[in-house]
């Protein structure tokens, strides 16, 4: 019995596993990942590299995106310095993470997402995110959350989070400024349109 139990509790584990990601690259040039440069060209290395939890630093003028089939895309954009989060699971333990210290980050869920959850720490931000599609976007001054579809949860760190609507974005400044709602602007919103649609097919979001 002890042994059918095991076997059972194998099974029930790599059952649980989501997709796992694939990788597309707009750019030229060399990643760090943690700590080790790869060439963009060399898309096996990379792929293999970026392994949940690992710490992405992406060069000037080069994107990378992954995608979990019906699940989860993501963007990095040249400049950003963020962790690659495991996809989410299928059943147990849905919940993703991801930790930034500089640039952009493009988020669009899809078909299998329902009831997952991805947070996004920054020096000065929390961000919970459970669809659709959604920038988070840090730099020397603030965190921006855009939020093309969906909602978003952004507070401080550890502290109450305030939902951002869709067609809306908030800043949370370092300096503890006041923090500041407003529509997103046409070119954010031109981005993300782009990567949702991009992704769409991908993410069974699209016939």
């Amino acid at each position: 019995m002890a042994a059918a139990a095991a076997i059972l509790i194998v099974a029930v584990v790599a059952l649980n596993r989501g997709p796992g990601w694939t990788l597309a690259v707009e750019g030229t040039g060399t990643v760090e990942i943690d700590g080790v440069l790869v060439s963009l060209e060399d898309r096996d290395d990379l792929l293999a590299r970026l392994r949940p939890g690992v710490r992405l630093k992406m060069p000037a003028n080069a994107e990378i995106t992954l995608v979990a089939d019906r699940t989860l895309a993501l963007l990095f954009t040249s400049g950003s310095d963020a962790t690659i989060p495991p996809p989410p699971a299928r059943w147990l333990g849905r919940a993703s993470a991801i930790e930034m210290w500089a640039g952009e980050v493009r988020i669009s869920t899809g078909v299998q997402f329902g009831g997952a959850r991805i947070a996004v720490a920054t020096p000065n931000a929390a961000v919970e995110i459970t669809g659709t599609t959604i920038a988070v976007i840090l730099d020397s001054a603030y965190t921006c959350v855009c939020v093309l579809e969906g909602t978003a949860g952004m507070g401080e760190p550890h502290g109450r989070m305030t939902d951002v609507s869709a067609g809306m974005r908030r800043f949370l400044y370092r300096d503890h400024s006041p923090s500041r709602v407003e529509p997103i602007d046409d070119m954010q919103r031109m981005k993300l349109t782009m990567f949702r649609d991009a992704s769409g097919p991908r993410l069974g979001n699209t016939p």
